[in-house]
């Protein structure tokens, strides 16, 4: 895949390390951009979830097992966001990538969002969570045999700019090219995103249609009731 090293790509500041020469992948960032800007088009404030799993070190477990471990994880997340006590969320975007580190082993980064409610996900406690992040930590239990590594929590507003590009900033870090092992011909995926598509009209769109059935009809010059009916078969005087 392409690689770059700008530190602006469209538009949206891009972690690309302290001294701004580590590359990225272009067509990553494309879909964090994708993802968290279609749902921000959907909902007017979202939480943004980052996780890292940890899997148990378990002779011959393939990327595929855990890739496909991943995705069980993930299903499971979906359908409890979907209970009235998290909020009845049936929009969640998610992103995922694979990395190698130097010893050979391969892990995971993982982001959820969706839209921001009232009611408290619990506490981001790493040593005891509760509420939504305890049930994080029991379904990685469950689906994999593993633990996660609660890295972040962050709350973005449609109306604020600068949350949506530090948001893709803070997100880019997936993106890196350093880790990824690309270009192997091998049968697993390297990484994977939801796929939530923006409303048939954005917010904006919407405004500017309500506006337009809004307005009034223009009316004719000439009196009500009277129509000026020109005779174009006689000579017209300018």
């Amino acid at each position: 895949m392409k690689t770059s090293t700008d530190k602006i790509y469209k538009d949206y500041e891009i972690n690309t390390g302290r001294f701004n020469n580590l590359s990225y992948y272009p067509k990553i960032v494309d879909r964090i951009i994708d993802q968290i800007t279609n749902l921000l088009d959907h909902h007017s404030r979202i939480t943004v979830l980052r996780i890292d799993p940890k899997y148990p070190e378990l002779p011959g477990m393939t990327i595929m097992q855990k890739n496909h471990a991943l995705s069980t994880f993930i299903d499971k997340v979906k359908k409890q966001l979907l209970l009235s006590k998290w909020g009845s969320k049936k929009q969640v975007a998610h992103g995922w990538v694979l990395e190698k580190g130097e010893s050979g082993s391969t892990h995971h980064h993982l982001f959820f969002a969706f839209e921001t409610s009232f009611r408290s996900l619990g506490s981001f406690n790493p040593q005891n969570p509760t509420g939504f992040w305890k049930f994080l930590a029991e379904c990685a239990r469950e689906t994999f045999n593993g633990s996660l590594h609660f890295v972040s929590s962050d709350t973005v507003n449609r109306n604020s700019p600068s949350e949506i590009k530090s948001c893709i900033k803070h997100l880019s870090y997936f993106a890196k090219t350093r880790t990824k092992d690309f270009g192997t011909n091998e049968a697993h995926k390297r990484f994977s995103f939801s796929q939530i598509k923006p409303p048939e009209y954005t917010p904006t769109q919407k405004a500017l249609k309500n506006a337009a059935q809004q307005a009034p009809e223009a009316t004719p010059n000439h009196p009500t009731g009277i129509t000026q009916k020109i005779d174009y078969t006689m000579p017209q005087t300018v």
